[in-house]
C-alpha cells in the first residue's frame, strides 16, 4: 500500500502539469493520484500500520489535503475499510498538501504581469509554467527589456549597457537565456538573426570592437606594418597587405609574449580573434594555421 511519503512525492511530480491545466481552464479536479492500494498485510496489526498513517494525513483527519474513498473488504473474518481511490477535491487541497502555495502564487503573479504587458504571450505562458516559476523574481525586469526591444526596431546603435532601460547594468548579460526565450516569441522574424546564438548578434545590438594583438616573428614581414607588435580590429586585420607562411593563434599570454622567432610567421594573441576565425581574412586563409591553446 502507498505510504504518505510516496503519495507526497507522486503528488508533487504533477505540480507543473496541474497548474498548466488550471491556467488553461481545464477540468482537473477532482485530481486522482494513481496509487498502489493493494494490501499485502496478512493480519489486522499489519493492516492498521499501513492504513492509519494514510488516514492521519488525509482531508478527513486534517480538514485539507487528499481525500480517501473507502471500500469494505473482509479480512480474517471481519469487515475492514480499505482505500479505493485517493484524490484532491480542490486546488486548495492540492496546494496545501504539496506545500506549493507560494510557488503557485508566484506563477499566478508572473503570468498576470507577463500577459497584461504582452497579451499575445498568453498561450505561450500557459505552456511554459516552469519558466514562470523559475524567473518570477526577475520577471518585471525581463519585461522592461522586452518592452524596449519590441518598441525599437533594430539595428540598435548603442552598446548593451548603454540601452536606456531602467535595470541593473549587468542584468541583460546575466539573463540572456530567459530573454532569448521571450524575445524570440515577441519580436518580428526579421528583427532576429536566428543564425546567431550570441545575444548581441541575434538582436542586432552594437558590438564592441575586438582587437587582435600581433607579434611579428620574422623581420622579413616587419616592413608591411613597420612595427614588431601591433593591435588591430578584426576588420582592419583583414586589410593587411602581407602573406605570412605560418600563423600561430595563442591563447596564453605568457606563451604569446615569449614565443620564439619563426621564419615568415606571425603570432596572434586573444580569445576575440579565435572565436572569429570564420570571418574571411585573405592572408589568414592562405597561411598554415596553428592553434596554440591550453588543453582544458
Amino acid at each position: 500500500m502507498i505510504t504518505p511519503k510516496e503519495l507526497f512525492e507522486k503528488s508533487g511530480k504533477v505540480f507543473l502539469k496541474t497548474v498548466r491545466a488550471v491556467l488553461k481552464d481545464e477540468q482537473v479536479f477532482p485530481l486522482v493520484i494513481p496509487a498502489n492500494k493493494h494490501v499485502s498485510a496478512t493480519g489486522f496489526s499489519e493492516l492498521k500500520a499501513a492504513i492509519v498513517p494514510l488516514y492521519q494525513q488525509s482531508k478527513q483527519a486534517k480538514g485539507k489535503g487528499y481525500t480517501i474513498e473507502w471500500k469494505e473488504k473482509r479480512i480474517e473474518g471481519t469487515k475492514q475499510k480499505l482505500p479505493a481511490k485517493i484524490y484532491f477535491e480542490t486546488l486548495n487541497d492540492y496546494l496545501f498538501y504539496t506545500k506549493r502555495e507560494i510557488d503557485y502564487r508566484s506563477i499566478q503573479s508572473a503570468f498576470g504581469s507577463l500577459t497584461v504587458t504582452f497579451p499575445n504571450l498568453s498561450e505561450w505562458a500557459k505552456d511554459n509554467i516552469s519558466f514562470l516559476l523559475t524567473y518570477s523574481i526577475i520577471l518585471d525586469d525581463l519585461i522592461k527589456v522586452c518592452q524596449y526591444f519590441s518598441r525599437n526596431k533594430p539595428p540598435h546603435l548603442l552598446y548593451l549597457r548603454e540601452l536606456p532601460i531602467a535595470i541593473h547594468s549587468k542584468f541583460i548579460e546575466d539573463n540572456t537565456t530567459p530573454l532569448k526565450k521571450l524575445l524570440d516569441e515577441l519580436l518580428p522574424p526579421d528583427w532576429i538573426n536566428k543564425k546567431e546564438t550570441d545575444f548581441l548578434g541575434r538582436y542586432f545590438i552594437k558590438k564592441p570592437n575586438v582587437y587582435a594583438q600581433m607579434r611579428i616573428l620574422d623581420e622579413q614581414l616587419k616592413h608591411a606594418v613597420g612595427f614588431d607588435e601591433l593591435a588591430l580590429t578584426i576588420d582592419d586585420s583583414a586589410l593587411l597587405q602581407w602573406q605570412p607562411d605560418k600563423v600561430f593563434i595563442i591563447e596564453n599570454r605568457a606563451c604569446f609574449l615569449s614565443f620564439p622567432k619563426v621564419k615568415k610567421a606571425v603570432a596572434i594573441f586573444g580569445e576575440g580573434f579565435k572565436i572569429r576565425l570564420s570571418k574571411h581574412i585573405p592572408w589568414l586563409a592562405k597561411a598554415e594555421l596553428y592553434c596554440w591553446f591550453d588543453l582544458d
